[in-house]
């Protein structure tokens, strides 16, 4: 019984850096960080806000609307509401299924700057509802 210990004992050790890893990507309040957050509300532009689901290697649990991350280039993977496109675009849901289940995921790189806010938004570019594509809507200074 002791030997099966004593080889847990490495696997735990890795699992617990494989889980610090992934946290790599997010910035403490002392370091230099990025702000990655979604807009507010539709614009007249057919831009949507986004729902994050994955940041890097870090899925997103929860539904914050902006994160830190360290300066570098990440994969953000978003997904948008289809009733709000359906309600302000021409268009009309292909079937109630997807209606419901809302999580056509696209994703987008961005590579972030210390000082920089980055507004994320989802672009209708149509002619279905389901055709978007995740979008950087502008870039600002942070304060």
């Amino acid at each position: 019984m002791k030997h099966y210990a004593i080889r847990l004992i490495p696997l735990a050790a890795a699992l617990m850096l494989a889980a610090c890893a992934s946290q790599t990507e997010f910035a403490t309040s002392g370091e230099p960080h990025a702000i990655v957050t979604t807009i507010a509300a539709p614009s007249a532009s057919s831009v949507y806000p986004v729902d994050f689901y994955r940041i890097g290697s870090h899925k997103i649990a929860g539904n914050a609307r902006s994160y830190w991350l360290k300066p570098g280039t990440y994969e953000i993977t978003v997904f948008v509401n289809l009733r709000q496109i359906a309600a302000n675009e021409p268009v009309r849901l292909p079937n109630t299924r997807i209606a419901r289940r809302e999580t056509i995921l696209h994703s987008v790189n961005v590579q972030v700057q210390s000082g920089r806010r980055y507004i994320i938004g989802a672009r209708w570019i149509g002619p279905q509802v389901t055709d978007w594509k995740p979008v950087v809507v502008r870039v600002e200074r942070s304060s």
